[in-house]
């Protein structure tokens, strides 16, 4: 594995380590809270970089 692989890796598990925090703290929070609104963009940034769309 090179090193760009290894980074990439690294990067790629630390997106979905932190969609999983995510997923836990979105149950302490109200669907209308502000708070939940600023997770689910977080989510949807990270949903964006790990997996864009295909052209």
């Amino acid at each position: 594995m090179t090193e760009k692989q290894k980074a990439e890796w690294f990067e790629n598990h630390r997106m979905l380590t932190r969609q999983v925090d995510i997923c836990l703290e979105m149950q302490s929070v109200m669907f209308d809270d502000p708070a939940f609104e600023a997770l689910a963009a977080e989510w949807n940034e990270l949903q964006s970089a790990l997996y864009p769309a295909h052209e």
